[in-house]
């Protein structure tokens, strides 16, 4: 049984659940992915640096430091997308709120953030002024970027998100017509990001008995980014770490045998 509720009512009832089981889902990198623009990157480095020609040395100097950016953008979206946060009502559309929102979540410091910016300044000189680098502010670029890029995923793991905090009692089985989830009932109060259905929503599940819960929820749609980060601060303080991770498949699946898909 579904109780809508405002999302800021979920706070309250967020901070009363405690437990030692969150579980993540799968979270595909945007566009071409990161590591795919940073090889770009690297390569035009290298490009510029046999180049024999002035033009062509600046062109493939000028295309590196640009898709380095570009691999960064890619990162900071993939994150904000595992987070959730492009889903609320007020998802961050500048560069200074995205920033914001990773230093709250810990991904980067401010050192980094620093450090990223004055990068990114060096991008926005190469495109916006149309002013061509030189081989040695690409390769300094290029490879800031590339070791904050490592960094940050090392830190953060960008493809797994935040789903299930608490447990559902399923699991999953393979046979001669494909893989099979099951639904075993409702064990403890849960908090679940139920961003794999048609319209996302989260919110807790309260057991009224093995089979069945009362879930009370709000739509990402009618939430905002504040709101959300706080909950995620306090579920990730209460649940620790996510300690296992599904793909979309499997959480559709799962939904649908608990009722949850509706």
């Amino acid at each position: 049984m579904f109780e809508e509720v405002e999302s800021v009512d979920l706070i309250d009832a967020a901070n009363t659940l405690k437990g030692r089981d969150s579980k993540g889902i799968h979270v595909s990198p945007p566009g071409d992915g990161v590591d795919k623009l940073l090889g770009w990157a690297i390569a035009d480095v290298k490009l510029s640096a046999q180049a024999q020609d002035v033009n062509e040395q600046e062109r493939f100097a000028s295309n590196a430091i640009l898709h380095a950016r570009r691999a960064l953008a890619c990162l900071v979206e993939w994150y904000l997308k595992r987070d959730c946060f492009r889903l609320c009502n007020n998802a961050p559309s500048t560069a200074k709120k995205q920033s914001e929102i990773l230093l709250e979540r810990r991904i980067i410091d401010e050192l980094t953030s620093r450090v990223l910016e004055r990068a990114v300044e060096k991008r926005n000189i190469v495109e916006h002024q149309f002013l061509a680098p030189a081989l040695e502010t690409a390769e300094d670029v290029v490879e800031l970027l590339r070791r904050s890029i490592t960094s940050m995923i090392t830190e953060s793991q960008p493809s797994y998100g935040p789903c299930l905090f608490g447990s559902i009692l399923g699991g999953i089985a393979s046979g001669k017509n494909g893989e099979r989830v099951f639904f075993y009932g409702w064990q403890e109060p849960s908090f679940i990001l139920c961003t794999f259905v048609d319209r996302p929503w989260l919110g807790v599940i309260i057991p009224k008995s093995r089979g069945e819960a009362v879930v009370r929820r709000s739509f990402f749609d009618k939430t905002k980014v504040d709101t959300l980060m706080e909950l995620l601060s306090i579920l990730e303080r209460s649940f620790g770490r996510i300690s296992g991770c599904g793909d979309v498949v499997y959480w559709r699946l799962l939904a649908k045998e608990a009722g949850l898909d509706a």
